[in-house]
């Protein structure tokens, strides 16, 4: 603010005057021949125009009342103008400059979308697309071992059931050979298995060396000959001492397996047979309250032939059925009860024995309603114990 001499009168010093001037040059002319005091004010001009427009205050033009100090003011009117620099020139937001000024710079590469994109460069993820291919193949490679795993053998009244007792046991599977001729060998004690029982069907191969399928017999007809065999030999060699009948009267588990016996073959066992011929055996199980059950059968159909009997032609099969022997029994020596599989005294192995049974060819057609066991069509001729040799048919008195 510049003030001119002479110096105004207070009440000239209050009073404002607002003009508006021409061009600047204009304007500081007029005010210096006045001796004026006044402030100059850059106001932005329209968008376009190049003139400007400004303004001056003239301090001695207003008319503004005095200020009584006695009211309680407790300082004079405060001009509503003081000297300062030129005001910035402010730019309308729709010119072009605006919208260049406006712009949006870029993101700096260190915000924190930048810094997460880094963290997955090329290398992260080939590392991470190779942890996920190594994990399928493992997974797969489990899935197919899985699926080739052989299945559990499933346990059944067929499946073989292992026998655990207090005494060393032997397990062995059983080996059929197969001869040229129409007999084949037995097995060996060597070869025996402690399975409850093992049944195996006879192949085609082995029933036509035999003769078995020129004769017309069928594969279900030696599967029901060996079925035989196995159900006589469970029944001739159980017994229990709580029903062997009387001294005089032996019965009970003692004559079990006559029913499969041919009409022949009954008068032979009680002729024959140790159960019935005298009390030796009745004694010895009384005694010893003994309890034997046959353990581990496993028949072959070993030997097939036909031959005439009285004029008319007969077929046999020669079965050779080998078995184990689960006992149990009063210890004469300790008065206590001993139970275990019978053991062979020369290995203290569980002993095998091996039946020869010989069976005869009867039609399932001819037996009858109550035909033994239903009606197999086979009855049992003869049989020898552990014999070195298959027994020989057996006509006296008859077949």
């Amino acid at each position: 603010m510049q003030q001119a001499t002479p110096q105004p009168s207070p009440k000239q010093q209050n009073q404002t005057m607002f003009s508006s001037l021409g061009p600047p040059e204009a304007s500081e002319g007029s005010s210096q021949d006045q001796g004026l005091s006044s402030q100059t004010l850059n106001v932005p001009s329209q968008a376009g125009s190049s003139e400007q427009t400004f303004f001056y205050i003239q301090d001695d033009e207003l008319d503004l009342p005095e200020i009584d100090e006695q009211e309680g003011q407790s300082s004079p009117f405060v001009m509503p103008f003081q000297p300062s620099t030129g005001m910035p020139v402010v730019v309308q937001p729709g010119t072009k400059d605006a919208r260049a000024d406006l712009r949006i710079p870029p993101p700096s590469p260190s915000t924190p979308r930048a810094r997460q994109g880094r963290l997955f460069s090329p290398l992260t993820r080939l590392l991470i697309a190779g942890m996920i291919v190594i994990t399928v193949l493992v997974g797969g490679v489990l899935v197919l071992a899985q699926s080739a795993a052989p299945p559990a053998p499933e346990q059944g009244n067929n499946a073989p059931t292992s026998i655990i007792t207090g005494q060393p046991t032997r397990s062995a599977q059983q080996s059929r050979p197969t001869a040229p001729s129409r007999t084949r060998a037995a097995p060996s004690p060597s070869a025996r298995s402690g399975d409850q029982s093992t049944m195996s069907v006879p192949s085609q191969q082995t029933l036509s060396q035999l003769g078995w399928t020129q004769a017309g017999l069928s594969q279900a007809d030696a599967v029901e000959a060996e079925r035989t065999a196995s159900t006589f030999v469970d029944r001739e060699m159980s017994f229990d001492y709580r029903d062997i009948g009387s001294l005089t009267n032996h019965s009970g588990t003692l004559t079990a397996a006559t029913f499969l016996l041919t009409p022949g073959g009954q008068i032979r066992f009680v002729h024959n047979d140790v159960r019935v011929i005298n009390n030796h055996l009745y004694d010895t199980i009384q005694s010893t309250q003994l309890i034997q059950q046959v353990m581990a059968i496993q028949p072959v159909l070993v030997k097939f032939q036909v031959q005439q009997i009285q004029g008319q032609p007969q077929q046999f099969a020669w079965v050779s059925v080998s078995f184990e022997l689960f006992q149990s029994r009063i210890d004469p020596t300790t008065g206590q009860r001993v139970e275990g599989m019978e053991l062979d005294p020369a290995t203290g192995q569980p002993r095998v024995h091996q039946m020869a049974v010989v069976l005869l060819r009867v039609p399932p057609q001819s037996q009858g309603a109550n035909a033994p066991m239903g009606g197999t069509g086979w009855l049992v001729n003869v049989y020898a114990l552990d014999a070195t040799t298959l027994p020989p048919v057996a006509t006296d008195p008859s077949l």
